[in-house]
This record gives structure tokens, C-alpha cells and sequence, in this order.
């Protein structure tokens, strides 16, 4: 929906009140932590702060401040970042984030589970009790996912050519992600000035001197989810006018499978892919970019979820524990991670941390956490969780 008056919109009460019920409606995760408190605290006086914010804006005395830089490590000694926003900065760029996304919502929803099948969001226009939350309810959509990966699969493309890029939020550039805003969705240039302006702030670690930088896009926010998907989108249009190759693209956040019939289609559609990512400034992750030909689709498609989702069900039945029975079963598999030599995949990153916000208190549990804290760093937050959460069931305990 093409907004006329894009800046004003952007610039009013209800923005920004829909932008904090968004931040506060926002999923419970590690990000999420560490920002409540401030945003209870920006509460108190919302309707008050919110008129404070958008005289700044309205008088152009608002500036940015640097992100504070949390730094999760990964496997082989790399880091992830999080960028830990100022809470205002944050409140903008959600605000911003409102706008923009009603503005290209006609242009992308059509895409929505037929290539794409991420997150699907609510514009300010949805039902009073849908548009507080950024996004739709997500379950579905990886089921979808592989629903049209089958699908594809019993339609005779049997080869699959899987695509990931390294360091995809870091190196979304900040001109390139303007131009594609600017060109093809009509984005006021105010807003879009504001935008670049929170960016380059956001590259900055006010903890230690780091240069401004032009590219990268803050991990944490729901907002960059969206900015990052409206990225690829540019991508997928790109796949989808080539009428030279008989594939079928599909994407999943930034999970992509292009389907084909014969290997040599497979790879001259991960070489187009390959120069249309680099055009976005984007660079694929050689050791990731895979193509093989689907003998058993169901072994791909991993059905033992279906037993996942079973577990989810008694879990919430069960208000938060699992049966004795159940909770053994889950508790052997997780544990055959951590052995090559068992069934289970290595270090399956799907059931390690499915196990580790679903299974009871366990001292095995918590054995195989400290002995293989190296192997876990890619589970940071899923083994935060569960820590927590057995501190806080053991803490109800003691008290009563």
C-alpha cells in the first residue's frame, strides 16, 4: 500500500504507541532481556516520553547513540554479535520500521507461501488484537516450508541446490539496501535518511573506539528481521525472471533450495545465484552451498519432528514438565548428540535446543552442558533457558 504522506504517518502518536506494544509483544528470547527493563521503565510515563521522542524528531535535535556490542561465541572461536540498542534508538527504528513495512506490504505479500515462508507480518491496519504483535504467529511456516519442498520434489525436480550466505545481517549494505527502498517501494527520503542515519550509528560499539561503518544491520531487533527479508525479497524476484532455467526457488528466511531436474540445470542456477548475491554485496558460504540429488524425501525433510511436536503438546499440557517416560526418551536422544558414533545427527543445532527448553530438571542434563560448553556456544540462549529455568523451578520449590 503506496503511503502519500509516508514522514507524517511515520511522525504520530499512534506510530510510536504501536511500535512499543510491538517491542513489548516481541517474543521472549535472550535480545529481549536485555532491553525490558528499560522499555518498563519508558512505561511509566509512555504517553509523555513518546510526545518528548517525537518533538526531537520533529525539530531534527534527535540523534542516534552508538549500540552496545554483545559478543555470544560460536564454534572454532568465532563470535555472534548482538547489538544492545538505547532504548529510544530502538523505539525509532521499530517506528520506522512500521512505516516502511505497510508501504511495501502489497508488493510482497502475494510472494508469501508460494517462494517465501518466513515470518509473515501485521501491518498498523490489522485487528486491534493482531497488529501489537510485528509478526504473525511463525509455526506454521517452516511446515509450509517443507510441504512445498515435497511437493516440488513429486513434481520431478529431484535435485536440490541449497544456498547460504556468510555473515548475511553483517554485510547487508546500507546504499544498496537504500537504493532498493528508494527505487523500487517509493520510501520517503526522510525516512529513509533517519533510517541510514540509526544504521551507521548502530555499527559503532560505544564500549571500545570502532569506526562508523556502512554496511550491517543490528542482530536482535525485530525490525531487522523484516529489513533483512526485504533484502533477499530483491533476490528473489531476480530468481524468479529467470525464464532461461527450469528450477523451482523457494526460501526460508535465508534458508534457500532451488529444485531441478538434472545436475547441470542445479549448477548453472547456484552460479546465477551466486552473481545476483554478490551484486547485493552479499557473499555465499562456500562450505554451505550444496547440491545433491533427493533419493528419500522423507529422510530429508526429517520426519521425527512430528515426535518433536507431540512432546511440545505434553509439555504445555503439563504446564512447563514432561512425563517421567517422555522426558527419558527425549533426554537419550539429546544426549546422542554429543556422540558420533550414535544415530542421532552430531550436534543436531534442531534437537539440542528443542531438548534444552522442553526437558525436566536433570543433573545428566546439566553434566553434558559443562563438559561440552565448547561444542554448545551456537546454543547460547537455549542453554541460558534451560539454566534459568531450572533455577527458577528449584527457587518455587524452596519457597513453597
Amino acid at each position: 500500500m503506496l503511503l502519500e504522506n509516508q514522514f507524517e504517518d511515520f511522525l504520530t502518536l499512534e506510530n510510536f504507541h504501536l511500535a512499543f506494544m510491538r517491542l513489548q509483544t516481541a517474543p521472549k528470547n535472550l535480545y529481549k532481556e536485555l532491553y525490558y527493563e528499560d522499555l518498563q521503565i519508558f512505561n511509566h510515563f509512555l504517553s509523555e516520553n513518546i510526545k518528548l521522542l517525537l518533538n526531537e524528531l520533529d525539530k531534527g535535535i534527535f540523534k542516534p547513540e552508538g549500540s552496545y556490542k554483545i559478543f555470544i561465541p560460536k564454534k572454532n572461536n568465532l563470535i555472534r554479535p548482538l547489538s544492545l540498542l538505547k532504548f529510544k534508538d530502538l523505539l525509532v527504528y521499530q517506528a520506522i520500521i512500521n512505516t516502511i513495512s505497510d508501504a511495501v506490504y502489497d508488493d510482497i505479500i502475494p510472494y508469501y507461501n508460494n517462494i517465501i515462508f518466513g515470518n509473515v507480518y501485521n501491518t498498523s491496519k490489522c485487528a486491534e488484537n493482531d497488529r501489537i504483535f510485528f509478526f504473525k504467529p511463525w509455526k506454521q511456516q517452516w511446515k509450509k516450508f517443507e510441504q512445498k519442498t515435497k511437493s516440488h520434489y513429486e513434481s520431478g525436480y529431484r535435485f536440490l541446490s541449497e544456498f547460504d550466505i556468510a555473515s548475511f545481517f553483517d554485510t547487508i549494505d546500507h546504499y544498496i539496501l537504500q537504493q532498493i527502498l528508494e527505487e523500487e517501494y517509493k520510501i520517503d527520503n526522510k525516512i529513509l535518511s533517519l533510517l541510514l542515519e540509526l544504521l551507521e550509528a548502530f555499527t559503532r560499539d560505544v564500549n571500545h573506539k570502532t569506526f562508523k561503518g556502512k554496511h550491517g544491520i543490528p542482530q536482535g531487533p525485530l525490525g531487522s528481521s523484516f529489513l533483512a527479508d526485504l533484502y533477499l525479497f530483491h533476490l528473489d524476484l531476480e530468481i524468479k525472471k529467470n525464464s532461461l532455467l527450469d528450477i523451482c526457488y523457494i526460501r526460508y528466511v535465508d534458508d534457500i533450495r532451488i529444485f531441478s531436474k538434472d545436475g547441470i540445470t542445479a549448477q548453472k542456477a547456484i552460479a546465477y545465484l551466486d552473481l545476483i548475491a554478490r551484486d547485493l554485496g552479499l557473499i555465499p558460504q562456500s562450505s554451505k552451498v550444496l547440491i545433491s540429488e533427493i533419493g528419500d524425501i522423507n529422510k530429508l525433510l526429517k520426519h521425527q519432528k512430528s515426535k518433536l511436536s507431540e512432546i511440545s503438546r505434553e509439555h504445555k499440557k503439563g504446564e512447563g514438565k514432561l512425563k517421567s517416560k517422555t522426558h527419558k526418551r527425549l533426554k537419550e536422544r539429546f544426549l546422542n548428540c554429543f556422540d558420533q558414533s550414535s544415530n542421532e545427527e552430531y550436534l543436531d543445532k534442531t534437537l539440542i535446543s528443542f531438548s534444552l527448553y522442553k526437558l525436566n530438571k536433570d543433573e545428566d542434563v546439566k553434566l553434558v552442558l559443562l563438559k561440552s560448553w565448547n561444542d554448545l556456544y551456537t546454543h547460547f540462549d537455549s542453554v541460558l533457558f534451560y539454566l534459568k529455568n531450572i533455577s527458577q523451578k528449584t527457587k518455587r520449590l524452596r519457597t513453597g
